[in-house]
């Protein structure tokens, strides 16, 4: 079937769907996207065969998800009555990916913001792995700079590392997820410094303790125990494979009621420990996420 979305346009779009093919206009499109403006140019095949040929010429976009041309073709050549309003997130999905490859997200307009509006989103990541890849790839796609914070900042403090190449989301650029890598490390680097320099406190030489000489090699091999049983004695090496900051900085703070000592020894100890992690973990429970405009083109 032939979807005449410019009924004068000279260009036929082929899509993966059997026998479904797109009427367009080469003039919006090369408007719309540089990518389709080199296709069309004379330096490529298909601006020459555009140049001369009599009849529409036939580009095969076949990797690219026929929904999605379809629904941007749409708002490209001003046919929003015909415009797909809710969609599911797979389906905003595959619009972000074929809006990125070429180049033409900026070129939707308003309709960025009312289908993310309209979709749900889920809910605790949509990778295989557990992580936010897509949702953050789709943020990025449109613009979206609050959101991309908060994404990338779930994917930093949530993401367990052995997860993320089970999950990666290809389309999402490379140096995004070496930030949030490099964030990941970054933050893990904060927090171990945090717990070792406070088994310290009790390691050195020098009584902590004024009532009780035992106090100090009690609570001290309590934290051990603790700490050993969280993976993080002996001191863990980068790249903490085994490990997220979320639930590193979680275990931490109920290892509380396995401490022993005299009771004021264990709350000063610990409370001053864990204000140094909450810091790290700023704001609510997270490590802060990226700013978008450090990644836009």
């Amino acid at each position: 079937m032939l979807k005449c979305v410019d009924p004068q346009g000279d260009v036929v779009i082929n899509t993966s769907a059997k026998g479904f093919s797109l009427l367009v206009s080469s003039k919006i499109l090369s408007v719309a996207s540089p990518v389709f403006a080199a296709m069309f140019s004379p330096h490529f095949r298909e601006g020459n065969s555009l140049a001369t040929a009599p009849a529409p010429i036939t580009i095969d976009l076949l990797e690219d998800a026929p929904e999605a041309l379809e629904n941007i073709c749409n708002v490209l050549h001003y046919k929003h009555d015909l415009v797909t309003v809710k969609m599911h997130f797979h389906e905003l999905l595959e619009i972000a990916v074929v809006a990125d490859k070429y180049d033409l997200a900026k070129s939707l307009g308003p309709w960025r913001y009312i289908w993310l509006n309209r979709v749900v989103l889920p809910e605790c990541g949509s990778c295989d792995g557990g992580g936010w890849q897509r949702e953050i790839f789709l943020m990025y796609v449109f613009g979206q700079a609050s959101e991309f914070k908060s994404y990338t900042s779930m994917e930093i403090t949530w993401l367990e590392p052995c997860y993320g190449d089970k999950g990666m989301f290809e389309p999402l650029p490379d140096r995004i997820m070496a930030a949030v890598n490099a964030a990941r490390l970054a933050a893990m680097d904060k927090v171990l410094d945090i717990a070792e320099t406070a088994r310290l406190q009790y390691q050195s030489p020098g009584r902590k303790c004024n009532r009780s000489q035992g106090c100090d090699a009690t609570l001290l091999g309590s934290i051990i125990h603790c700490y050993s049983k969280i993976g993080i004695f002996p001191p863990p090496q980068s790249p903490y494979e085994i490990f997220c900051v979320g639930h590193l900085s979680k275990s931490l703070e109920m290892i509380r009621g396995s401490l022993t000592g005299h009771q004021e020894c264990v709350d000063l100890w610990f409370n001053e420990m864990i204000r140094e992690v909450a810091k790290v973990m700023e704001p609510e429970d997270g490590v802060p996420g990226l700013e978008l405009k450090a990644f836009m083109k």
